[in-house]
C-alpha cells in the first residue's frame, strides 16, 4: 500500500469521524432548538389556558370548559391534547382531573404532576403518540384564591414537522458530507500531487541518477518546506561525496605514477642486476682466461729476460728475444685492462 493510498483512507476516516461528531452535535443543537421553539409556544398555550381556567366562570360547569378547550384543540392542528389538574399541598393522593379536550389518548403520571407542582417549575417531556412523535409540557400554576390548591395544565402538541425538519436535516447533512469528502478528496489529489507526488519523483530520479554515478547531480528543489531542507541536506551530502572522490581519484592517480616509477625503477634494477650478472660471469671467464693466458705469458715472458741475460746473442736473435718480451707485456697489460673492464662495481 503506497504512502498516498494510506494517506487518503486516513483523511476519509478522519473526515468522517469528524463530519459524524460534528453532524451529530448540530443535529442535537437544532433539535433543542426545535424542541425550546415549540415548549415556548406550548408555554404561551398552557399560561393562556391556566388565566382562562382561573377566570372562568364557575357557573357555567366543567361541560362548557371541556367545550372550550375543545375549541382551542380544534383551532390549533397542532395541539394534540389539554389537561388540567388540580394538586392539593402537593400530595399524590389529592390529585385531581378537572377537564380536559384531546386528538389522541394520553396519561399523565400522577408523581410526575405531583413532582412539577412541589417544584413549581414548568416540565418537557418527549412523547410517542399513535399519531408520531410529540411534546408534552406540565405547567404549575398558584391558584388565586386557595393558596394551598395548585393546579398543572398539561399541554401536549405534535412534533411531526420537527421531525421532519430534522429528518431533512440529517438527510441534508448526509449528502452535504458526502459532497464535502468528495471535494476534500479532490483537493488531496491534485495537492498531493503538487505537494509530495512532484517533489518525491524529482528527489527519486536525481537519487536513481546519483547512483549510476552522476556525481554532479543535484536536487533541483528551493522551497522552505520540508522538502527543500531535505533537498539542501542531499545536495550538501552529494557535495562532499564529490569531493571525497575527486580526493581519491587524485590520490589514486598518484599512487598510480608511484607505482608506475616504483615499476620503472625496479625494472632497471633489474636490467642493472642482469647487467651485474653477465658483468660477473664475463670477470670470472676473464679472470679464468687471465689466470691460464698470463701464467704461460709471464713463463715465456721469464725465459725471453733471462736469454736476453745472456750475452752473445746475433742481433737479430736478440731483438725478437726483445720483441717476444714486450709482446708478453703488451699482453698481460691488454689481460689486465680485460680484468678490470670486467669486474663488478664495488656496492
Amino acid at each position: 500500500m503506497t504512502l498516498r493510498t494510506r494517506l487518503m483512507i486516513m483523511t476519509v476516516i478522519a473526515l468522517a469521524v469528524t463530519m459524524a461528531v460534528w453532524g451529530w452535535v448540530q443535529i442535537q443543537v437544532l433539535d433543542r432548538i426545535l424542541v425550546e421553539q415549540q415548549g415556548r409556544r406550548i408555554s404561551s398555550v398552557a399560561e393562556t389556558v391556566s388565566t382562562y381556567y382561573q377566570r372562568f366562570p364557575t357557573g357555567l360547569g366543567l361541560s362548557a370548559l371541556d367545550t372550550a378547550l375543545k375549541e382551542q384543540i380544534q383551532t390549533d392542528v397542532r395541539l394534540a391534547r389539554i389537561d388540567i389538574f388540580t394538586v392539593v399541598n402537593y400530595d399524590i393522593d389529592y390529585i385531581e382531573y378537572i377537564a380536559g379536550a384531546s386528538r389522541v389518548a394520553y396519561e399523565w403520571p400522577e408523581s410526575l404532576v405531583s413532582s412539577v407542582a412541589a417544584a413549581r417549575k414548568p416540565y418537557n417531556i418527549r412523547l410517542q403518540t399513535v399519531d408520531g412523535p410529540a411534546v408534552g409540557l406540565l405547567y404549575p400554576v398558584i391558584s388565586e384564591k386557595l393558596r394551598a390548591t395548585q393546579f398543572v395544565v398539561g399541554v401536549v402538541t405534535f412534533s411531526r414537522v420537527n421531525a421532519e425538519i430534522l429528518s431533512q436535516a440529517q438527510h441534508l447533512l448526509v449528502i452535504s458530507t458526502f459532497a464535502l469528502l468528495l471535494v476534500i478528496l479532490l483537493v488531496l489529489a491534485v495537492s498531493y500531487r503538487w505537494l509530495i507526488g512532484g517533489p518525491l519523483g524529482v528527489i527519486v530520479r536525481t537519487i536513481d541518477e546519483f547512483q549510476t554515478g552522476q556525481y554532479v547531480k543535484r536536487i533541483p528543489i528551493k522551497r522552505r518546506d520540508e522538502w527543500g531542507h531535505l533537498a539542501e541536506h542531499f545536495n550538501s551530502m552529494a557535495q562532499e561525496i564529490e569531493r571525497v572522490l575527486a580526493r581519491n581519484q587524485e590520490l589514486t592517480r598518484s599512487l598510480e605514477d608511484r607505482v608506475q616509477e616504483a615499476t620503472r625503477r625496479v625494472v632497471q634494477l633489474q636490467r642493472e642486476v642482469n647487467q651485474l650478472q653477465q658483468l660477473a660471469a664475463l670477470g670470472y671467464l676473464t679472470a679464468t682466461l687471465a689466470h691460464d693466458l698470463g701464467t704461460p705469458l709471464h713463463s715465456i715472458a721469464g725465459l725471453a729476460n733471462l736469454l736476453l741475460e745472456k750475452e752473445g746473442w746475433p742481433p737479430d736473435a736478440a731483438r725478437k728475444l726483445e720483441l717476444i718480451v714486450q709482446q708478453t707485456q703488451r699482453l698481460n697489460t691488454v689481460i689486465q685492462n680485460v680484468r678490470r673492464a670486467t669486474r663488478p662495481p664495488e656496492p
